[in-house]
């Protein structure tokens, strides 16, 4: 990290100028700094993958759902449902094939 002695064109100057740019500028405490921005990497572990794959697919089946009105008109019978906590049928659908999705797994 470089100390950067001010002027009024740096002074100005502040985050990444480009999006592929490396070099980041900051102030911090008054003082202007020059770093080098790494970007980190993000590793899904097996759980986040299980999940996102179980997420899709559910989300899929909702979708269907949504699109077959014999099945909507089911999802809207349940969201009116007083005991139910779900504010729209997507919703009811995405939750009912995210939980036998994990069943099934």
């Amino acid at each position: 990290m470089a100390e950067i002695t001010t002027n009024s064109i740096i002074e100005s100057i502040s985050g990444k100028l480009d999006k592929d740019e490396q070099i980041v500028f900051r102030t911090r405490n008054g003082k202007k700094t020059a770093y080098i921005y790494h970007k980190k990497e993000f590793v899904a572990t097996e759980n986040q993958s299980t999940y996102r794959e179980i997420f899709r697919q559910a989300c899929a089946n909702a979708k269907a759902d949504m699109a077959n009105p014999k099945k909507l008109a089911q999802w809207q019978k349940v969201v009116t449902d007083p005991e139910n906590k779900y504010t729209s049928p997507y919703f009811a659908a995405l939750a009912h094939h995210i939980k036998q999705l994990k069943k099934k797994q």
